[in-house]
Order: C-alpha cells, then sequence, then structure tokens
C-alpha cells in the first residue's frame, strides 16, 4: 500500500483513520490505481466537508450523504452523484462504523410491505431473492386493492380477492406463462395468510384463491448423460483461473447437486477440509452437512489456492473487478458458456441437479435416499424422478392379457 500513503495522508478530518484501509479493500477488489485515486480524493473531500459540517462518522446518513452532492458537483466532473459515493459508505457500513440505513415507507401501501417482507424473512426463513419476487407480485395485488386500504382489507370477501386477481392477471403482459399464473396466485395466498396473521384480514380468505389449471408432475426432469456432463467439463481451460472456477462449479453442481443459490451462498467456512465435509445452506433457513467427494475437494481447492483475489468470506468470485461474490444468475452463465464451448444443447445448473438424481436412481438409490441428497423437503417433490427410473418402472409392467392366456 506504499504507492496511495502519500493519497492516504491527504485525508484530513474523520475519516482520516479509514483511509488506508479503504484504499487496501479497494486494492484487494481489484481496483486499478486511477481509480483508487479517485475515490481517495473524493473520501477526501468528504471528510473535510463534515469537519466544516460538525458532522462524526456516526451522523453520515444517506439523508447527509445527498446533502454533500451538491459541493461534489462543484468541484469535480466525475463521481458527482450520491452513487458514486456507494464505495466510501458501503466500506463504512461493513466497517461498523455507519448504522444501516432506516427505510421509512411513503404510504400505508409501503409500510405493509416492509411488514410483509419481515414476515417473509423471519417466519417463512426466504431468501432475498425470493422475497423480492414475492413483493413484487404483493406489491400488485395491493396496488389493485381500493382505497382507504385498512378499511378495504377490514371488508374483504372472497369475491373481492376474485376481482383483484382478476385484475392483476388483466394488467401483465399477455404472453405471461402458466408459471407466472402459478406465482400470482401462490402469493396472493402467501399475502393473505400474513394478512389474518396480523389481524388486517379478519377472516381466512386463502381458500379463494382458485388453483391454476397445471398437472404437478406433468413433465420429466431435463438432464444430461455422463458424456456430456463429461464435455462440458473438458471444455473449462483449467490452466487459467476462469477455467479452474468454472470446472469446480460444474463439479459442485454436478456431483453435490446444489442449487444454484446454494451454490452463490457457500463461503469459506462451509468447508471443513480436515473432515472431508460441506454444509450447503440452502432454502427456508436449512443447514445440512455433507460428504465432500475427493474430486469435488480437490477442484475447489485447487481453485482457491491460485486464486488471485478474495472478497469477503465467499468461495466463488467474478474475475473482472471489482471482484466479488458470484450471483445466482452468474453461476447459470457459467453453465450455459460450458454447454456452448462443447457444442451441446444449453442447459443450467438446475439440469445438472437432475441429472444427479437420474443417476442415482440408475445406481440403484431409492427415491427418499435421492430426496435426501437434493434436501427436499417433501417427498413429493421428488417423485417426478420416479419417471426416468425405467428399471424399477418395468417391474410394474403387467404382461399384455393375450400374451398370458397363451
Amino acid at each position: 500500500m506504499a504507492l496511495f500513503d502519500r493519497s492516504v495522508s491527504w485525508v484530513t478530518g474523520p475519516l482520516a483513520c479509514y483511509a488506508a484501509g479503504f484504499a487496501a479493500e479497494l486494492a484487494a477488489r481489484g481496483w486499478g490505481r486511477d481509480s483508487i485515486y479517485l475515490h481517495l480524493r473524493l473520501m477526501r473531500e468528504l471528510s473535510a466537508w463534515m469537519s466544516a459540517q460538525g458532522l462524526g462518522t456516526g451522523q453520515l446518513s444517506l439523508a447527509e450523504a445527498e446533502r454533500f452532492v451538491p459541493v461534489m458537483r462543484g468541484t469535480r466532473r466525475r463521481l458527482v452523484s450520491v452513487k458514486s459515493l456507494a464505495p466510501v459508505l458501503g466500506y463504512l457500513r461493513d466497517q461498523g462504523v455507519l448504522p444501516e440505513p432506516d427505510v421509512v415507507p411513503a404510504s400505508e401501501r409501503d409500510a405493509l410491505l416492509l411488514a410483509y417482507q419481515q414476515y417473509l424473512r423471519g417466519e417463512r426463513g426466504l431468501s432475498e431473492a425470493t422475497v423480492r419476487t414475492y413483493t413484487w407480485f404483493a406489491a400488485a395485488f395491493l396496488d389493485r386493492a381500493d382505497d382507504p386500504l385498512r378499511e378495504v382489507l377490514a371488508g374483504l370477501t372472497g369475491p373481492d380477492v376474485l376481482g383483484i386477481l382478476e385484475r392483476q392477471l388483466k394488467s401483465q403482459p399477455r404472453r405471461r406463462s402458466a408459471g407466472s399464473a402459478v406465482l400470482t396466485a401462490q402469493v396472493a395466498r402467501s399475502m393473505l395468510r400474513f394478512l389474518h396473521a396480523s389481524g388486517l384480514v379478519p377472516r381466512d380468505l386463502v381458500p379463494a384463491v382458485p388453483r391454476v389449471a397445471r398437472w404437478r408432475l406433468a413433465g420429466l426432469p431435463a438432464r444430461v448423460d455422463a458424456a456430456t456432463m463429461t464435455a462440458l467439463l473438458d471444455s473449462c481451460d483449467r490452466a487459467t483461473e476462469t477455467g479452474r472456477r468454472d470446472y469446480a462449479v460444474l463439479l459442485v453442481c454436478g456431483r453435490l447437486g446444489l442449487r444454484s443459490a446454494d451454490v452463490a451462498r457457500l463461503t469459506l467456512d462451509d468447508f471443513d477440509w480436515r473432515a472431508g465435509e460441506v454444509t450447503i445452506r440452502g432454502k427456508g433457513g436449512r443447514t445440512d452437512t455433507f460428504p465432500l467427494p475427493w474430486d469435488v475437494g480437490e477442484a475447489v481447492a485447487g481453485y482457491l489456492r491460485d486464486r488471485r483475489h478474495a472478497a469477503g468470506r465467499a468461495v466463488f468470485l467474478t474475475v473482472l473487478p471489482p471482484f466479488r461474490g458470484l450471483a445466482a444468475s452468474g453461476l447459470g452463465a457459467i453453465v450455459h458458456q460450458a454447454c456452448r464451448r462443447a457444442g451441446v444443447p444449453e442447459c443450467g445448473p438446475h439440469t445438472l441437479r437432475h441429472s444427479l438424481a437420474s443417476g442415482l436412481l440408475a445406481a440403484g438409490a431409492s427415491l427418499p435416499e435421492v430426496g435426501e441428497i437434493l434436501r427436499h423437503s417433501d417427498p413429493r417433490t421428488t417423485a417426478i424422478y420416479a419417471k426416468v427410473d425405467r428399471t424399477a418402472l418395468a417391474s410394474l409392467v403387467r404382461p399384455w392379457p393375450a400374451e398370458a392366456a397363451s
């Protein structure tokens, strides 16, 4: 960090003691030298402004940062919005200097959605991605309810619920899939349960939400065979950091059967290398510990050993700065790119999960054992794989009557 010692020393005022750590953090995440200089200069100006305003570090709220924006625009041409302060504010928040920003609801509907989000996280244990999806559909549901909202909810009836859902579905684009209609109804039931539990709706109206015509277990799970999986692995250039990462991701998905969100949640602390175990943090806050297959452990360790940068405790990182943990969408992109390199039909991480289940059944595993490995909370979810177990299905085939008579 000697390269930035002079720039760090320019920062005076309440943020001076955090300048060196801030520069080191940006460098560790792969920021270029010029970018680090620019953000250190911005930190210096922010700290000087805070001194003039009599503000301490703990008083640097988002509202105060917005007051600093005109000062930024008067002294520079780049980094002139409140969004430009995100790196320094994020670093200070990670250090425990700044409090988490308070979310102030702008309306009664916003306050209700905020309470619903807390319910989904605390009571239901849903992931942030699922909470965002549910919130979007719940907001559309509440937007179709008339005002005053609380009085309307207190007098809500079954026909009212059907009317809201009808208006909600009509407002959606025409080419909505059946899955979107299922999710609309699913979130409506979830929202009605929350409203009833909160006392805002005096009666249980969940049965008023109709079932969408969609047959459970109607399709076959998509899967790839062993030759395709080998081609995907061979497409990774393991002489490069990106190739080693992609190879490890494919093995984790294919050998452990993890969902993409499960892989994104993996941290360095989840691997017990001495015991040869890995801890999986899945849906609904569920945590399971499984043996770590030797080839998966070898691939992950090889990637981590030669990884050039670190970003928190995440296992799989982006390859371009600023370095950060890969999101579920990024993991899906890794599998798609491997398919294109290998010249096979495109698939995603969930197809590799299906392939593992199908392979286990073909090797003689039972459905309950497959459900345990895939961490299914409901045995009916595992039942879809019964249709790909041809050996077990063959025992159920009865002889044709004419053949039996002969």
